[in-house]
């Protein structure tokens, strides 16, 4: 997998994600991690998987054949794969759910309760449960600090600063049938032209990161979606501060 700053000035970013991740047979060391033979990036399967293959995109890959250096990561791979099998299934019911949590708790030896508490959270659904457990606690991904009703430049900074953002939206695209409006994104650029003029470029898991799509930063601020930490908080921020809209930092 190739993550590269491709465009990087005051007005305009872009940064460059290759739709790949490494073959089945790849070993991976401190010297073959970014030079092994890699293989197309799958697009996604199952309607409530966005948030893994969301992730997909941007995480480092390390695959069945770790050095010990990487083992750890990779048993955090496992994991979280386990849970995105679970809910990958066309019909997933409150088992299902549950099981994903309770092998995530399981992985990181702590009850639900008290994860829960630490991550300052409450009240959620089953599915927001397991984005913050597999963002915050499995990846040690933070909350970006771009929000909506700032101007362009400080998403522009963001993604300088802290690469990708994963955010959802809800967000239409003809290109793309979907199950759900609400969905996760990737955002990987964005360039101010003009006063009347810019562009917000972002991958879709849908089709695995395969193609780079581009809306107004308008039409992005519009749609977007804030993170939920209580049931009923999906919403349009009002609040500021207290309000976070993405992730950042994968690695």
């Amino acid at each position: 997998m190739a993550i590269s700053l491709e465009i990087n000035r005051p007005n305009h970013i872009l940064i460059s994600i290759a739709p790949t991740k490494p073959s089945k047979t790849s070993i991976c060391t401190t010297k073959t991690l970014f030079s092994r033979d890699f293989v197309p990036r799958p697009c996604q399967k199952g309607s409530l998987t966005d948030l893994f293959y969301a992730l997909h995109i941007i995480r480092l890959r390390i695959g069945k054949f770790p050095d010990k250096r990487f083992f750890y990561q990779r048993k955090i791979e496992v994991v979280a794969s386990s849970a995105r099998k679970i809910l990958s299934s066309k019909e997933v019911t409150s088992p299902d759910f549950r099981l994903a949590i309770k092998k995530i708790c399981l992985f990181l030896n702590r009850p639900l309760s008290s994860l829960l508490d630490e991550l300052n959270i409450s009240e959620l659904a089953p599915i927001e449960i397991i984005e913050h457990l597999l963002y915050k606690k499995l990846y040690d991904m933070d909350f970006c600090k771009w929000r909506p009703q700032e101007p362009i430049y400080s998403l522009i900074e963001s993604l300088r600063s802290n690469g990708p953002i994963i955010c959802s939206t809800t967000l239409t695209n003809s290109r793309l049938t979907r199950s759900s409006t609400l969905h996760k994104i990737v955002i990987v650029g964005a360039e101010l032209v003009s006063k009347s003029e810019n562009h917000v470029f972002y991958l879709d898991p849908l089709d695995g990161g395969h193609t780079l799509y581009e809306t107004s930063y308008e039409k992005l601020c519009a749609h977007s979606v804030s993170i939920p930490r209580a049931r009923g908080c999906i919403e349009k921020a009002l609040d500021g501060e207290s309000t976070s809209w993405g992730w950042q930092n994968p690695i």
